[in-house]
């Protein structure tokens, strides 16, 4: 029961998963969205600092971090 949101994968560190899971949907629990959005941008930036990672991935999860929130300023 685990599900993309627009093919972007984030982390669900409470339900230990590469994607967010039903119970920490948007739907559900916008916070758990928000946090998981912030963990997907920090592990980006660390990523980056650590193994070369692009600036495009950086700018993409931070992307989805501000539709997380907009997403839950507008329930």
């Amino acid at each position: 029961m685990f599900r993309t949101q627009r093919a972007i994968t984030v982390s669900c560190e409470s339900h230990d998963s590469e994607v967010i899971c039903v119970e920490c949907a948007p739907e559900e629990n916008p916070e758990g969205d928000i946090k998981g959005a912030c963990d997907a941008v920090l592990a980006s930036v660390e990523d980056r600092r650590e193994n070369g990672g692009t600036r495009e991935v950086v700018r993409i999860k931070t992307l989805s971090l501000i539709e997380a929130l907009v997403g839950s300023l507008e329930r």
